[in-house]
């Protein structure tokens, strides 16, 4: 209830799982290509083109101007730097959500039973056509575009 001061009225999560002082595009590639399709893919300067124009809106809207602060070549050479973040990123986070509910372990489990944590994604996935898939065409789209 709003009315009642000892209630809470809102609420927001933050992730600082990869908190970092770093660059916007490793974020951007993180999201992209951990949850993307072929189609997404083959937009991906749309995506790309997208992100940049509301980021620049933003630095606007706090008294900048992107073309000092972000300018567009900036932004071209930090997606060829940064978005292997990205691929990187994906095969643990494609793995992980193609994974079925049976079949992912628990971190803690792992731990208390004295295994490197790192076995933790040290299992098959029933959906491993799908994750081949996905993987490939993140693959295929990075040598296409020249970014590895």
């Amino acid at each position: 209830d709003s009315n009642n001061p000892n209630e809470p009225a809102d609420m927001r999560l933050l992730d600082f799982q990869f908190s970092r002082l770093g660059s916007p595009v490793s974020d951007l590639a993180y999201f992209l290509y951990g949850c993307t399709s072929k189609e997404i893919l083959d937009k991906m300067n749309i995506y790309k083109h997208l992100y940049y124009d509301t980021l620049c809106k933003h630095i606007e809207l706090l008294g900048s101007k992107p073309g000092n602060v972000y300018p567009p070549p900036v932004f071209e050479e930090h997606w060829r730097t940064y978005s292997k973040f990205g691929l990187i990123a994906s095969a643990l986070l494609v793995f992980a959500l193609l994974s079925e509910k049976d079949e992912i372990l628990d971190m803690v489990d792992v731990a208390e039973a004295g295994q490197e944590i790192g076995t933790v994604f040290d299992y098959e996935i029933a959906n491993i056509n799908e994750f081949n898939t996905r993987m490939r065409h993140i693959i295929e789209h990075f040598v296409e575009n020249n970014l590895i």
